[in-house]
């Protein structure tokens, strides 16, 4: 099977979360604000879409729970056919997506503006990736008081942490870059193309992850 990524993820990660317990949407939902923030943003109609491609394909069965004095709900359960799916594509290697990132294609084409101008925008690109890693912090002190309270299910909060543990690199990296740039601009007449070329060869050396001897 040919996965394309992108909302075909979007399904698999919903399979999954119905794989831990059958969850009508709006318990999708929910999982996705509060847990997976950090991970992976979807939208009520984007979840509801998934769920009825997910139920044409007979990856989940739809239970209809009719409740007196409140909105009837669909719980959503997976069957045999998604347990099979999801777990061929759990150990898939996908293709690579599509990479975009408007704010890189600011600083692209940023010599148009006088350095001056950028400083500003600089600045708040950095308060909002210290914002994240406020954010970031908030969720890993969730999963370690999780782990208090549900010991039995620390493997699987493990993983979940780990999964955080990215995220914690990836938001360390973007500060320590933006406040690298944040410098080139104060510095901008001092800087020379060579020497930064130089700089991020030496200072992100591929050798530190192949085995000794090999080089590609």
């Amino acid at each position: 099977m040919q996965y394309a990524g992108g909302d075909m993820s979007l399904e698999f990660l919903i399979l999954g979360l119905i794989h831990a317990s059958p969850k009508t949407g709006y318990d999708l939902y929910k999982v996705f604000e509060d847990d997976l923030q950090s991970l992976w943003t979807a939208e009520q109609r984007q979840i509801y879409h998934a769920l009825h491609k997910l139920e044409e394909q007979a990856y989940v069965t739809c239970e209809l729970v009719v409740q007196d004095g409140s909105p009837n709900k669909k719980i959503y359960s997976i069957t045999p056919k998604g347990e099979a799916a999801l777990a061929e594509w759990l150990t898939t290697l996908l293709p690579p997506q599509p990479t975009r990132y408007d704010w890189l294609g600011q600083v692209y084409l940023s010599n148009f503006v006088p350095a001056d101008m950028l400083m500003p925008l600089l600045q708040s690109w950095k308060e909002r990736v210290i914002q994240q890693r406020i954010k970031l912090e908030e969720d890993l002190g969730n999963y370690q008081a999780k782990l208090q309270i549900l010991p039995d299910q620390e493997q699987i909060l493990i993983l979940k942490i780990k999964v955080l543990e990215y995220r914690f690199m990836q938001n360390y990296h973007d500060l320590q870059w933006i406040s690298s740039l944040i410098t080139f601009f104060e510095n901008l007449d001092q800087q020379q193309a060579d020497k930064l070329i130089n700089q991020i060869l030496e200072q992100y050396p591929i050798s530190d992850f192949q085995p000794d001897g090999i080089i590609d």
